[in-house]
């Protein structure tokens, strides 16, 4: 089965979980071909996009000349059909300014691809992301009649729900990765016949991310994510500065790279700590092993208008995830105990007190007493780093997930 995939961009170094979808239906014999909106990255930081990039096909929005050449083609032949699409971008966005010239960006590119389409069929167009790669995805689904479907994951979903409710009724088939998702969704789709809209969890690889065969002698600590407000990697420094005052014999590693990375570091020089250490970006074939050496993953995520510093309105990147955090699905498989704030999906796959402990936002002092009791208490660790194997083993398989994926792409 041969399957356009729609996504803002690829590879992408921050979305792996598309990345190990894509592998996973590749592996499956789905023959791919990848529509990327923007340019592929200066640098792929894993190795398992390679074998992908044959597949990837990228080009400009605007001053191009074979973008140029195919819209003036599709407005020679089909007038109204190409008037009618525009018209219907334009009156489905134009009360969300952002949303109308990104969408106006997206439109020509599209319809390049799907008079491309057109002599190159596929089975289906399928994007990834309910936001522009969509509104390009129906715009090539309409031109080269092929049927239409999407994935929507997180923040495309629940800030701004422009075109939203249009793009689920015209899709064959709509996947997302939550319940709470699939419950929101079909909200918006009241109409919808069940089953249209399906839940479908990322899948993670459980021969690569597995447990240690012992745990680690010393007590270790691990988070994983981009340096944004919405992290709280500087309330876990300021945790870590508490435990190095009490004498707990620990390390704290931070993986990861973002806008607030000099800040927190910074933070860390000025308290002095000797043993909390920023290993910048890691790519996914040495993940896994950071993780297996972890007694513990904190993600001390903020949530809303606490992740704001000050009095500045919080912005999209300053919200916390609407999702599961897949570095919260990665430690699980790697049978590490969980130490998190609470986010509204995580009641999904995350038991507190059984997978991990739940602590409260922006609260140093109380993330520092919960690791402080870990520390001394291997047998705890153990138990919840058991439980967390067991949970992600009976829902989060990738060799489960890509079969509920390719069902509804029709390729199973």
């Amino acid at each position: 089965m041969k399957v356009a995939i729609v996504i803002s961009q690829f590879p992408c170094n921050d979305e792996v979980f598309i990345l190990r979808e894509l592998r996973a239906l590749a592996r499956r014999g789905v023959d791919l071909r990848i529509y990327s909106l923007k340019p592929a990255p200066e640098k792929s930081l894993h190795a398992d996009a390679m074998p992908l990039l044959d597949a990837a096909r990228y080009s400009p929005f605007l001053l191009s000349a074979e973008v140029l050449r195919r819209n003036l083609q599709l407005l020679g032949r089909e007038p109204a059909l190409y008037g009618r699409l525009l018209w219907r971008i334009v009156s489905e966005t134009w009360r969300s300014a952002p949303f109308f010239w990104r969408s106006l960006a997206v439109f020509p590119v599209a319809v390049r691809r799907g008079m491309e389409l057109r002599e190159e069929p596929a089975d289906r167009i399928h994007a990834h992301w309910a936001t522009h790669p969509t509104t390009a995805a129906w715009v090539m689904s309409e031109i080269a009649g092929i049927p239409l479907s999407l994935t929507a994951h997180a923040h495309d979903i629940y800030l701004d729900q422009t075109m939203l409710p249009f793009k689920l009724n015209e899709a064959v088939a709509v996947l997302t990765c939550t319940r709470q998702n699939l419950e929101f969704l079909k909200k918006l789709a009241p109409d919808l016949p069940d089953g249209r809209i399906r839940l479908s969890y990322h899948g993670l690889d459980l021969g690569v991310y597995k447990p240690a065969p012992s745990p680690s002698a010393k007590f270790r600590i691990l988070s994983v994510g981009t340096l944004l407000p919405r992290k709280g990697f500087d309330t876990l420094v300021e945790a870590c500065a508490i435990l190095e005052k009490k004498g707990v014999d620990f390390q704290c590693d931070i993986v990861g790279d973002g806008p607030m990375r000099a800040e927190v570091e910074a933070r860390a020089v000025q308290l002095g700590l000797k043993r909390v250490h920023f290993l910048g970006k890691q790519s996914q074939e040495k993940l896994p092993e950071i993780y297996r050496s972890s007694s513990v993953f904190v993600l001390a995520a903020v949530h809303g208008d606490q992740a704001a510093s000050g009095n500045k309105r919080p912005s999209a990147s300053d919200l916390i995830h609407f999702g599961i955090p897949n570095v919260i699905l990665e430690a699980m498989a790697s049978g590490v105990p969980i130490v998190t704030t609470r986010m509204p999906a995580l009641v999904e796959v995350f038991v507190d007190g059984e997978t991990g402990v739940y602590v409260p936002e922006r609260d140093p002092v109380a993330l520092a007493a919960t690791l402080e009791q870990l520390a001394t208490d291997q047998a705890r660790c153990a138990r919840m780093g058991a439980r967390a194997l067991e949970r992600i083993r009976a829902g989060f398989d990738i060799q489960v997930t890509v079969g509920e994926v390719a069902q509804a792409l029709g390729a199973s």
